[in-house]
């Protein structure tokens, strides 16, 4: 969701509601203006509760929804390499995990456990309850995750499965840019300058 109202500056922001009246989430007055679903509050209010932390995986990516594609690219993904829904990888952390298991810019992920996740928003949502399934079983803060990762590598132009092991931390995630080529072929597939839905990994 996309705000192009004004807010007051210094403004800690206010809840968004429906047609109907009811509570859908939060306004965040941040730069470029963001919107925070209800579902993400309650799970990290029931954590807290629970666990007295608000864990989360660190993916070491940017991300965005290829539904949030021009539409030409959008139909050009979908009849060149058949690929429907996903995230497109924006930005990849040096150093990261998804770094070394051969995630790049441009890549991107159809499935985690073999599951689509198609927006930015359901991704979030499954890393938080997953940090949640860890902590129910007698995880600790700095237990190992393991995620498959079903990826079309676009440089390559093929399907393949990865797993990217992740570490359950509550601590900030910062993504340590490192610049990979971007060829001119890539570029035509996918334009990572569109409207985007990114993954801002540093809340």
């Amino acid at each position: 969701m996309y705000l192009d109202c004004e807010f007051v500056k210094f403004s800690d922001g206010a809840p968004a509601v429906d047609t109907e009246g009811r509570i859908v989430g939060m306004a965040n007055p941040t730069i470029g203006a963001s919107f925070i679903p209800h579902v993400f509050t309650l799970k990290c209010l029931r954590m807290w509760k629970d666990f007295k932390c608000v864990p989360r995986l660190h993916l070491g990516l940017k991300v965005s929804s290829i539904k949030f594609l021009r539409s030409f690219r959008r139909e050009k993904l979908s009849r060149k390499f058949n690929i429907e829904a996903g995230l497109i990888v924006l930005q990849v952390s040096e150093g990261s995990a998804a770094e070394k298991i051969g995630i790049r810019n441009g890549d991107v992920i159809e499935s985690l456990n073999g599951k689509c996740i198609p927006t930015v928003v359901e991704l979030e949502i499954m890393l938080l309850r997953t940090c949640e399934d860890c902590l129910d079983k007698g995880g600790v803060l700095g237990s190992n995750v393991d995620l498959t990762v079903g990826l079309f590598q676009m440089r390559k132009q093929k399907r393949c499965t990865k797993m990217l092991t992740l570490n359950v931390s509550d601590d900030m995630e910062v993504i340590a840019e490192r610049k990979y080529p971007v060829s001119a072929a890539l570029r035509n597939s996918v334009d990572m300058s569109s409207r985007q839905e990114t993954c801002q990994a540093d809340k």
